[in-house]
């Protein structure tokens, strides 16, 4: 005879078996077997409880390496160095086999700006930019959405790329990284095993999209506010430069009481004048006015 009692969660979902055998017939009775249904069901909840606790711990360690990765991402203000340092950042915390991030241009377009592996300098020189009609990564790009292949080969959007790191990738994740409703860029991991992805990397990724995502903007606005700075730094030298072509005062003609008042509408004017003095104790002037305001008038 055999007892083989199976231990149940709350749910009744079986999760485990305890198997006794004796050689001898009518080895176990009623009572014994009893016994072993208490005993089986209180293994299945420590063992759920094990389990439980290990997930816990697990997104415990998933979650402080998030902070860190956020942490450090948040710290860095250059576009370029900031690519560089989260793909790093997100394959030594997660240990990904690739990583890469690409931006989303106005087009729709999605363009390569850093990876981990040796095609990263290549592909940052030449801008490397993948249509959103093509794999993975230009379908989240256009949609918006995660997408999770655990076997490539049964995944009809994924496309395989002839230069990737990766040329054996069996497994594909990407996420998009989203400012409010607008998708400003993907994150994409691969890996070479089957099956390599499931819930807690779609967790971490999406995690880690949004800090990113956030950090791809701060760093874009700072960029942009240094770029105005310097053009009104520009424009401040320039107006000046041409407020310096101007007379310094008028001139002093007997019988005549000459003054002269220049202001352009914005940083620079097409405006300009001047006093010519001529033979015979004659004297003349010119007064220019360009059509349209600023740069191009000056």
């Amino acid at each position: 005879y055999a007892i083989a009692q199976y231990g149940q969660t709350a749910l009744r979902d079986v999760i485990g078996g305890i198997l006794v055998q004796s050689p001898a017939p009518g080895a176990f009775s009623y009572n014994q077997a009893r016994m072993m249904a208490t005993l089986a069901s209180q293994l299945a909840v420590g063992v759920e409880n094990a389990r439980l606790y290990e997930r816990e711990w697990k997104r415990a360690i998933q979650l402080s390496a998030i902070s860190e990765v956020s942490r450090q991402v948040a710290a860095i203000i250059n576009l370029e160095d900031l690519f560089g340092r989260v793909v790093q950042l997100v394959q030594a915390s997660f240990g990904y086999d690739f990583v890469q991030i690409l931006t989303v241009n106005d087009t729709g377009e999605a363009i390569f700006r850093a990876s981990t592996g040796y095609l990263n300098e290549a592909r940052r020189a030449r801008g490397y930019i993948v249509p959103t009609d093509r794999g993975i990564i230009g379908w989240v790009a256009s949609h918006g959405e995660p997408l999770m292949a655990n076997d490539v080969a049964a995944e009809p959007r994924y496309v395989r790329d002839p230069e990737a790191v990766l040329r054996g990738t069996r497994s594909e994740l990407a996420v998009p990284l989203k400012v409010e409703s607008r998708v400003v860029g993907v994150l994409d991991v691969q890996s070479s095993r089957i099956n390599a992805f499931d819930r807690d990397d779609l967790f971490v990724l999406q995690t880690l999209a949004d800090q990113i995502a956030i950090a791809i903007e701060e760093a874009r606005l700072y960029e942009e506010t240094l770029a105005r700075q310097r053009l009104e730094q520009e424009l401040a030298l320039a107006a000046e430069i041409q407020s310096s072509l101007l007379p310094e005062s008028p001139p002093l003609i007997g019988g005549w009481e000459v003054a002269a008042f220049w202001r352009p509408a914005l940083e620079m004017a097409g405006d300009f004048y001047d006093f010519l003095a001529l033979t015979e104790g004659r004297w003349g002037f010119v007064i220019a006015d360009v059509s349209d305001k600023g740069i191009p008038a000056a």
